[in-house]
């Protein structure tokens, strides 16, 4: 099971690599694949405009002991903050997007495992909930269907993609609005993601402007 799990998401990352027409031979991916508690220490709702998808209920569901709990039908995008602490607290922080082919979120395993940990160590580390595709139903039993047909999961990430990643830049307009709150510094604000993640960060990377 657990080889069948990271060849998915790899297939899933070899789509996104065809979007970005990135050449695969220069990344190096790692996947960290361990279980942890979900609760954030503060949630942080993100305004943005209206889309003219269509919105279902968001489902939560545990996969495994290891993957933990996958989000999918995302259409509220949040942030779920993790405050630094430990022996060398620093006013950076990290904002994480967990992978996931867009159509769902790897949400405990990439996201929060991470953000805990980067928190212990003097990082204020936020993982964020950006928009996923919608559709009725499970999206996470539905992108497994999808093995014959990866066209459909191509078209599907072009289509949510730019949401995607506006609620990353907003993400980082809102950290840099509040940084006296988190006592954290407006200008050593990073974006990190794993997989699909890893798509949103550079597609914001690219589209960023000064306030983000």
């Amino acid at each position: 099971l657990q080889f069948q799990i990271i060849f998915s998401k790899f297939w899933f990352l070899c789509l996104y690599l065809n979007i970005l027409n990135i050449n695969m031979r220069k990344l190096i991916f790692i996947y960290l694949i361990i279980a942890i508690p979900v609760n954030a220490q503060e949630k942080i709702l993100l305004d943005h405009q209206k889309w003219e998808l269509k919105s279902y209920k968001e489902n939560r569901v545990l996969i495994s002991e290891q993957e933990g709990v996958w989000l999918d039908n995302i259409s509220e995008p949040e942030m779920d903050l993790y405050k630094a602490h430990g022996n060398s607290v620093t006013d950076k922080t990290m904002i994480i997007c967990p992978g996931g082919a867009l159509l769902f979120s790897a949400y405990e395993k990439e996201g929060v495992k991470l953000a805990k940990k980067l928190a212990l160590n003097g990082i204020t580390a936020i993982v964020l909930k950006y928009r996923t595709y919608p559709r009725k139903g499970s999206v996470i039993d539905w992108a497994g269907t999808l093995w014959d047909n990866p066209q459909v999961a191509i078209d599907s990430a072009k289509i949510i993609l730019p949401y995607s990643t506006k609620d990353a830049l907003k993400a980082i307009e809102v950290m840099r609005e509040k940084a006296a709150k988190y006592n954290i510094n407006p200008n050593k604000i990073g974006l990190m993601g794993f997989s699909a993640g890893g798509a949103v960060t550079m597609e914001a990377a690219y589209t960023s402007i000064s306030k983000n």
